[in-house]
């Protein structure tokens, strides 16, 4: 990842944060977010702030501790024969 990659995805991130809270049920939501899952709405005026405080080093490290061969999923997706309408 680099520092374009890094800011670029802040920037993802960000405006997403700014578009849910354009409108009052979005702020109703983020409020009940973040009361809910943070334990303070008032969190919720920091945001933007904790954002631009990501760091590579955060991405590498949350990365490390969360993609991990034991904590994943793989499927493969296997095609069934194809309908007889489809045939020809």
């Amino acid at each position: 990842m680099t520092d374009e990659d890094l800011e670029k995805a802040k920037n993802i991130l960000l405006s997403g944060f700014y578009r849910e809270i354009r409108t009052i049920s979005g702020r109703a939501d983020a409020i009940g977010t973040y009361e809910v899952f943070f334990g303070d709405y008032a969190k919720l005026f920091r945001a933007a702030d904790d954002f631009a405080k990501v760091t590579r080093a955060d991405v590498q490290r949350v990365a490390r501790q969360y993609f991990t061969a034991s904590n994943r999923t793989v499927a493969t997706l296997v095609p069934d024969a194809a309908p007889a309408s489809d045939k020809k």
